[in-house]
């Protein structure tokens, strides 16, 4: 397989912080079947030309504004254009781009690209033009060097549209790569004609139609190799800026793929269809393994579906290992505080909750299939294990009403004694997301394939298909005014009661009775004696009343209802669906020290 060496590249703006666990997993599977893949992780060396919090600023990954930069550095005759567009999002977009500049040629010239029969390209994090601009460079050196591209950037019609717009890709990959990108390999080494019509996946050009092959996936996740992650910790430990200042770098480890659920807003599901997870042992071992290979001990678990997963497995998998790990991962309302409870004593500091919003009807609009109950059930137990919860809510979702605003305004009240989702996010609209596939079921006139950054592109590229869309609404615009202000507020009273090292709503268990301090209006305190503090205390998870009749079948229902009444009117429960849940933090000398370290 000599004959046919490959590079797969991560550019900017991928976090500096993490190896790429795009380009490490295709490198790694491609190398335990003989092939020569370099992965080479360039976005850790161009972040040395920029200051770390500049490198960093979400703004590059999360609005238009990172490929407008590299879009101003790819197309001169609209670069004023396009830095202009840029400084919308952050300033001195102009310096930004003569860096990004500076950087690229650099790692560019560090390369001895005549090694390489391919070269492939991650396109995920606004990656895509920078990855252009680099395969440009590549093509008027090296013009035999075959350009792939992969990731969600470019899959299916993105994929298609950026092969018509720009003869200097030869090939993109839609979804999954492992198969794909090594039977890429393998047809470029047989030197075969017609090797492309059979690659899975494929997308590629023949005889001027651009054509796009069936996807084929890997039947599961258990015999993949570890992610080749050694450039990266070689770029890092010989980086001299970074040896100054230790980078808290993590390690992304792959839990997962592919999600059953299908969230009205999400693309995920179209680009990694099927779920499917690696064995927990599997797993830890990963973590084991790069924490002595590395000495790092934080890591990423990646996965859209941990609920999904034998958690309580994988954590007492992880708890083995008697080490401090900082875990971060991605959940879902539903987990038990039994689960959660084992997944922080497994190192399990932060999680990725989708909240989304604070009202069972938006959500419902949402295709969650969660409710608000559940989802205060899921940060309250956040709050009570030690867990933080790095949440978005969804504004501006196309059928969402103002009476949905509203509710969700109100919901904050019940919710504000919890820690608060971390963003407020402007719905987004993505390809192949059920919303984007259906546009009409959820009142969208028209949709603008590449929005605004599109305006400021060369007209030759008006085909282009960018990875987010713009879209005309048919529901009226809604105020968001007491959202907002109600959700700055949640904060500020929030960061107060953790400077306090006390909850906003929280109990104290005495055995025969039960106090329930409550200061999310002033100071007020209940105490429950008897059946109102065994029902509290049963209700400590959500409940239905079918549960609660059967618990306590010796008291009349009318007497369980009455007293499940007046905790609700004083909000130190909720109901929905006629399942109960206990608002209220167990202040145990435990909780107590979670709490002090959130």
């Amino acid at each position: 397989m000599s004959n046919c060496r490959a590079s797969l590249i991560s550019l900017p703006w991928e976090n500096y912080k993490s190896p790429s666990l795009a380009i490490g997993c295709l490198a790694a599977y491609a190398q335990s079947l003989g092939f020569d893949v370099d992965a080479l992780n360039l976005h850790l060396e161009i972040a040395q030309c920029f200051s770390l919090d500049s490198y960093d600023d979400p703004c590059w990954i999360d609005t238009p504004a990172g490929e407008a930069l590299g879009a101003a550095l790819c197309f001169s005759e609209n670069r004023k254009a396009l830095l202009k567009y840029a400084n919308k999002f952050i300033p001195n977009a102009n310096r930004h781009a003569i860096r990004l500049h500076d950087a690229l040629v650099a790692s560019y010239k560090n390369i001895d690209w005549r090694r390489y029969s391919i070269v492939g390209f991650s396109i995920n994090f606004s990656q895509l033009f920078t990855s252009l601009l680099y395969a440009t460079w590549i093509k008027r050196d090296h013009p035999s060097i075959r350009i792939v591209m992969g990731g969600y950037g470019v899959t299916g019609e993105l994929g298609k549209s950026v092969l018509k717009c720009f003869p200097q890709v030869n090939w993109c990959i839609d979804g999954e790569g492992e198969i794909s990108f090594s039977e890429l390999l393998s047809g470029v080494a047989s030197r075969s004609c017609k090797f492309e019509e059979n690659v899975p996946g494929l997308i590629y050009r023949h005889g001027g139609i651009i054509k796009q092959n069936p996807r084929k996936q890997l039947p599961d996740l258990g015999g993949l190799p570890e992610p080749d992650y050694h450039n990266y910790f070689d770029t890092l430990n010989r980086s001299g800026p970074f040896n100054q200042i230790e980078i808290l770098s993590y390690i992304p480890i792959e839990v997962s793929r592919g999600c059953t659920r299908r969230c009205a807003f999400c693309a995920y599901g179209s680009f990694m269809p099927g779920f499917r997870s690696r064995p927990p042992v599997k797993i830890a071992n990963s973590v084991n393994l790069f924490y002595k290979e590395y000495g790092v001990s934080a890591f990423y678990l990646s996965t859209a579906m941990i609920n999904q997963e034998p958690t309580e497995g994988l954590s007492n998998l992880l708890s083995s290992h008697n080490r401090d790990y900082r875990i971060f991962c991605e959940a879902r309302a539903g987990l038990s505080k039994q689960q959660m409870a084992s997944m922080k004593h497994a190192g399990i500091c932060a999680i990725q909750i989708g909240l989304e919003a604070l009202d069972t009807k938006l959500l419902s609009k949402m295709n969650k299939r969660t409710r608000l109950i559940d989802n205060l059930e899921t940060m309250k137990f956040c709050e009570e294990v030690g867990i933080r919860h790095l949440s978005n809510l969804i504004v501006e979702f196309p059928t969402e009403t103002q009476a949905d605003v509203d509710r969700s305004t109100e919901a904050m009240d019940l919710a504000s004694c919890y820690m608060p989702p971390d963003n407020i996010a402007r719905f987004g609209l993505f390809p192949g997301s059920p919303i984007y596939r259906n546009p009409k079921k959820f009142k969208i006139r028209s949709i603008n394939e590449a929005p605004d950054l599109g305006k400021y592109l060369p007209n030759r590229l008006s085909s282009l298909k960018l990875y987010y869309s713009d879209f005309e609404c048919l529901n009226r615009k809604r105020n968001y005014r007491r959202f907002f202000m109600r959700h700055k507020r949640w904060r500020k009273e929030y960061e107060r009661a953790q400077a306090a090292g006390r909850s906003i709503l929280q109990y104290f268990d005495c055995g025969d009775s039960l106090r329930i301090e409550d200061f999310r209006a002033g100071i007020q305190a209940t105490t429950l004696c008897d059946l109102a503090r065994e029902l509290y205390l049963f209700c400590d998870e959500i409940r239905n009343f079918a549960e609660i009749r059967k618990k306590f079948k010796d008291v009349p229902e009318r007497e369980i209802r009455k007293m499940l009444r007046k905790l609700f009117k004083l909000k130190v429960m909720y109901t929905e669906d006629d399942d109960w849940l206990s608002l209220a933090i167990h202040i145990s000398p435990e909780n107590r020290r979670h709490m002090m370290s959130l």
